[in-house]
Formats: C-alpha cells, structure tokens, sequence
C-alpha cells in the first residue's frame, strides 16, 4: 500500500534548521522543539510516498487490520492515575 507522507513546506524547513543551530550539543538535540525541528529537516528530504504493509487477518466473519508503526502517539502523562 502506498501512503503520502506530510512533507513541510521550504518555510517551515528554514525555521527548523534555525531552531535546529541553536542545539549547544548539535547535532545532539536539548529540546523537544529542537528534536521536532530536527524531524521536520528529515522529513523534508523524504520522497512523498512511502510503502507499507497492511496486514489483514479474517476469523470467521471477524477481520482485524494492522499496519506496521505507531501510527498515533500522544503523552498523557497528566491523566494517568498511579
């Protein structure tokens, strides 16, 4: 399956690349703005469709899909209850 990737614009590159040089340890990231800025430049030099499995099991009339990656992630930490 073939799936178009967001590729950023040339504006939002050249403000990730700035925010990128401000890194004391470059090209070692101190940040979470300056690792997703670093991730914005690497996703900027990706080709604008990627292949990826999908995977499909059928039991019975149950079917479940599957891709392979983490296709959302988003921290809750606040609204985890020890």
């Amino acid at each position: 399956m073939h799936r178009p990737l967001r590729i950023p614009t040339k504006d939002e590159v050249e403000k990730a690349r700035d925010v990128t040089k401000q890194s004391k340890l470059f090209p070692h990231m101190e940040t979470m703005e300056q690792v997703y800025a670093r991730e914005t430049v690497l996703l900027s030099e990706f080709p604008p469709q990627v292949s990826a499995p999908l995977q499909v099991l059928k039991i019975g009339d149950l079917r479940v899909s599957a891709i392979p990656a983490k296709v959302f992630v988003e921290s809750l930490d606040s609204a985890i209850v020890p």
